[in-house]
């Protein structure tokens, strides 16, 4: 499973100037935005004498030039397979859909996860049995 958090921005209803509140939220999304960032925390992990595993935008532009041009391999193992890993799960990822069972919905997901993992379950019944409890979850919630 593939789970990624972060923040999120909202203009709220009257506010004074959504229009340049909105153009910020596109500035500091953009390829370029990201890209310059991801250049910017690569020099100062350098200057540290940090691994730089790099900054994972959500934006598929820039992390293709991220990835492609600013993080390389730093020679240690674990750091470069992480990399690796995340790399290849990053278009499996998902979002929990806002719900008044999101959180139900998180945890029979995990929970699935879990038990596979521990050996007490195989894949397939364990996602079926989250499919189920998230199922549930999501009717009791909208009757």
């Amino acid at each position: 499973m593939n789970n990624v958090g972060g923040n999120a921005w909202v203009v709220p209803k009257g506010a004074g100037n959504p229009d340049a509140a909105c153009a910020w939220m596109k500035t500091m999304t953009s390829a370029d935005t990201w890209i310059a960032a991801a250049k910017a925390r690569a020099k100062k992990r350098a200057d540290e004498g940090k691994v730089n595993i790099g900054t994972y935008t959500g934006n598929m532009k820039a992390d293709e030039v991220i990835f492609s041009q600013v993080v390389k391999p730093s020679g240690h193992r674990p750091y470069d397979q992480a990399v690796t890993t995340i790399r290849s799960v990053q278009r499996a990822g998902f979002v929990v859909p806002q719900s008044g069972a999101a959180a139900e919905f998180t945890k029979a997901w995990q929970d699935a996860a879990t038990r596979v993992l521990l050996g007490r379950q195989k894949a397939g019944p364990a996602l079926k049995q989250a499919q189920q409890e998230a199922q549930r979850a999501l009717d009791d919630v909208n009757h």
